[in-house]
């Protein structure tokens, strides 16, 4: 194995025990919260497309946009400030480098990716058949635990490159 597939393997496995730890703690927002964090690791926005800081936005998820602000006073997200903001309007994502919608948002997918058009904003979510609608990440829950799956056109579209190595540990890819 080469270097860089160690790196990322040592890294994905790091993500896993932090997941770990919080599902001893109890708290599904807390296991989806450090995922959304540690995707940040592992996916690359065009030049000039994050300014001062990383922005993250949070439809329908309070408990989500709190455990995720807690790791974000922690750790920097690509090595700036990070803000994270709840939000349940469809007309402020763009702001947003990378979106998580809840499954409990009023706000369906289809207007959301409609509304980031090709737009680099990494969509995160967590329904059924996510990623055949334009969905980037879509979080499932298999035999307990959390999976994620990725759309790698929806990723093409937007600008926004995914760590090849990284790609491999999704649970299904899209194209």
């Amino acid at each position: 194995m080469k270097k860089s597939t160690y790196l990322i393997v040592i890294s994905f496995l790091l993500a896993i025990n932090y997941q770990q730890k919080a599902q001893t703690s109890g708290s599904e927002a807390n296991i989806k919260a450090v995922l959304i964090y540690n995707f940040t690791r592992f996916f690359y926005w065009p030049e000039g497309v994050i300014k001062d800081e990383f922005n993250i936005g949070i439809i329908g998820n309070k408990k989500i946009a709190e455990a995720l602000s807690i790791i974000a006073e922690k750790k920097a997200i690509k090595n700036m400030p990070t803000v994270i903001e709840e939000t349940n309007s469809i007309d402020s994502i763009l702001r947003y480098n990378m979106i998580y919608l809840s499954g409990e948002s009023q706000l369906n997918i289809s207007s959301v990716v409609s509304k980031i058009g090709n737009k680099s904003v990494l969509l995160i979510t967590e329904e059924e058949n996510a990623c055949d609608i334009g969905s980037s990440i879509n979080l499932i829950k298999r035999n307990g635990n959390i999976k994620f799956e990725i759309n790698l056109t929806a990723l093409k579209k937007s600008g926004i490159e995914s760590n090849s190595q990284f790609v491999k540990l999704a649970h299904e890819l899209f194209e």
